[in-house]
């Protein structure tokens, strides 16, 4: 298994940064962006961020019982929003809708961001209180 996430790894850097790490140092600052020119890849990736939080919250919500399930659902919830964020890019390039586009990365992302990561933090905090209680 450790081999598998190695070449995961490995391949990650191949495909995605190595490329946008040339590009960015051939093109000057105000040159073209790779992801952002690049529709295909755009919907890949926010279709590959919403099905990796589905999978994830369907995972973790078969895998964990009681106290634990209940203390992930606020990780679980941010991530969803987090995805939604995606979700709605997704709906906005199909439509090809830019006012939308622009009010989802303009605004929107920046209040699903906070509200995912005040849930982050707030599992996480419940998490250590639970931890705390079980090692009692």
């Amino acid at each position: 298994m450790k081999k598998l996430h190695k070449l995961c790894f490995v391949l990650f850097i191949a495909i995605f940064v190595i490329p946008l790490v040339t590009a960015q140092m051939t093109e000057d600052c105000m040159g073209k962006h790779i992801i952002w020119s690049n529709f295909p890849l755009m919907y890949a990736l926010d279709i590959i961020i919403i099905i990796a939080a589905i999978f994830a919250v369907y995972v973790g919500q078969q895998m964990l019982s009681r106290e634990l399930k209940s203390v992930f659902m606020y990780i679980f919830v941010g991530m969803m929003l987090i995805a939604l964020h995606y979700l709605l890019d997704l709906y906005a390039m199909l439509t090809n809708n830019m006012v939308m586009m622009t009010f989802v990365y303009m605004d929107l992302f920046w209040v699903l961001n906070v509200m995912a990561f005040i849930l982050f933090v707030m599992g996480f905090y419940k998490m250590n209180a639970l931890f705390r209680k079980i090692a009692k």
